[in-house]
């Protein structure tokens, strides 16, 4: 179990470069497109997809980590001073939840993207919300 422990917690560390690339790549992209009135392409639409997608993929690695492989997860509420430990209280609370709202943010801004009637309109929420998404996973990734 422990071995299995350390792959996947390997891989959700590893993924997270991937997923804040594509965040800034996104966000960048979707910005740039909004101010420089250009068409939306499907380019942009598989970029938001894999984007979306990876944080996905994520996620499941996180809970899988959180609820059955982590001592710094559900686990740790056992210990009396969880919310007192700065560390602890980043790994078992802040964390997860800052990630999981990012996830739903980028989740809601490719809906919303899709639903946008015009190039403009989906470049600027795109911007809006994969903006507030990498706000949100910079503010609560473990560096």
């Amino acid at each position: 179990m422990d071995q299995f422990y350390v792959v996947v917690k390997d891989i959700h560390f590893y993924l997270r470069w991937l997923i804040l690339a594509l965040a800034v790549i996104v966000f960048l992209k979707y910005m740039a497109s909004w101010l420089g009135k250009k068409l939306f392409t499907s380019l942009d639409n598989k970029l938001s997809l894999y984007f979306v997608s990876t944080m996905d993929v994520q996620l499941l690695l996180g809970l899988l980590l959180y609820f059955f492989l982590s001592p710094s997860g559900i686990s740790a509420f056992q210990h009396e001073n969880t919310m007192g430990d700065a560390t602890a209280r980043l790994y078992a609370v802040e964390h997860p939840l800052t990630m999981l709202l990012a996830i739903i943010i980028a989740h809601a801004g490719r809906v919303m993207v899709k639903k946008s009637a015009t190039d403009d309109g989906k470049f600027k929420r795109g911007t809006l919300y994969y903006g507030l998404a990498l706000l949100f996973m910079l503010s609560r990734m473990p560096w």
